[in-house]
């Protein structure tokens, strides 16, 4: 199957575009998003560790493993296929603490994946864009603006795949319906024409266990409360989990009408970014940037901004859950 999506060249330069990650940047305080949009406080070049970091490397397998599938079902890999596809990720991954369990759970994954159904891969990792048929306070055009984990077909049904990985907060399919991010890559076809038959998650669970002689490639360890008040068991639970969405389940007009409400907000119209009133930012030490700007001195906040941003020198969290990879 071939698909005709918008690419980068097809569109004019001057273009604004909007991701999930802008988006989520959006949703969590308007005047951070404000920070990396308008006053340029960018924040590409953050080196993400802890569960994030082994997402981005469970990521780049994934990538590797469908692109190296395209037409085909996913199967096993033979032990040629193992050495290079540790050698292409390395590249980039190599000096990640936790690369080898990562890799135990995708050989793992590799082997579910491959018993448990008969996705038929046509694109990994697609860069796509669509209109919204908004224009900035500016006048340039707005698009949507995505990289898809893999657009695949099952049964002759087309399908958005996203993968997500955790490591205490489990995926279900409840959450979903709050995952703005796949229905964003959903409707990025739907704009362009393509019908799509529903959206899946590959949730894997990136615990890994500070004993070695805990961890377990296949499933891991999931504390519940026993019969014994104020105990608690361990149970072995499986890694990998897959959960799905149609038509049926959702409506999708929805999900766009909201999408468009907070896009005006952010580039059309005046512009209105309130602050989020907190010390727990994950984007920079928001505290010291508040109290600059309560002192009045707001191009000094910028400065100070950016220079912690050239420097790296940021208060980022251990453990983010659910990030965007």
């Amino acid at each position: 199957m071939k698909l005709d999506l918008l690419k980068r060249e097809d569109l004019p330069a001057d273009i604004i575009t909007v991701s999930p990650s802008q988006l989520s940047a959006w949703y969590r305080c308007q005047y951070l998003w404000k920070l990396m949009k308008i006053d340029n406080v960018g924040d590409e070049d953050y080196n993400v560790y802890g569960a994030a970091n082994r997402g981005q490397v469970l990521h780049a397998f994934c990538k590797w493993l469908y692109d190296h599938s395209i037409g085909r079902a996913v199967g096993t890999l033979s032990e040629v296929g193992k050495m290079k596809l540790i050698e292409d990720v390395q590249r980039v991954h190599q000096t990640d603490g936790n690369f080898w369990q990562v890799y135990a759970i995708f050989q793992a994954y590799v082997e579910w994946a491959a018993k448990k159904d008969e996705l038929v891969a046509h694109g990994a990792e697609v860069e796509t864009f669509a209109p919204t048929g908004l224009t900035s306070r500016d006048g340039r055009l707005i698009y949507f603006h995505g990289f898809i984990d893999l657009i695949a077909s099952l049964f002759d049904k087309l399908l958005v795949v996203d993968h997500k990985s955790h490591t205490n907060r489990p995926w279900t399919r409840e959450r979903l319906f709050y995952d703005h991010q796949l229905i964003f890559y959903w409707l990025l076809l739907e704009l362009q024409g393509v019908q799509v038959d529903g959206a899946m998650v590959n949730a894997v669970n990136l615990f890994i266990p500070k004993n070695s002689g805990d961890f377990h490639p296949e499933r891991t360890v999931q504390m519940k409360a026993s019969n014994v008040p104020g105990r608690k068991t361990k149970t072995l639970v499986p890694r990998f989990e897959r959960f799905t969405i149609g038509p049926n389940d959702v409506k999708l007009q929805f999900y766009l009408d909201e999408f468009l409400t907070n896009i005006k907000q952010m580039w059309c119209g005046e512009p209105v970014y309130p602050m989020r009133l907190s010390s727990d930012c994950q984007f920079c030490s928001f505290k010291a940037h508040i109290e600059l700007d309560a002192k009045g001195m707001h191009e000094g906040a910028l400065a100070n901004l950016r220079t912690r941003h050239n420097t790296g020198d940021f208060d980022l969290v251990d453990d983010l859950e659910d990030a965007e990879l």
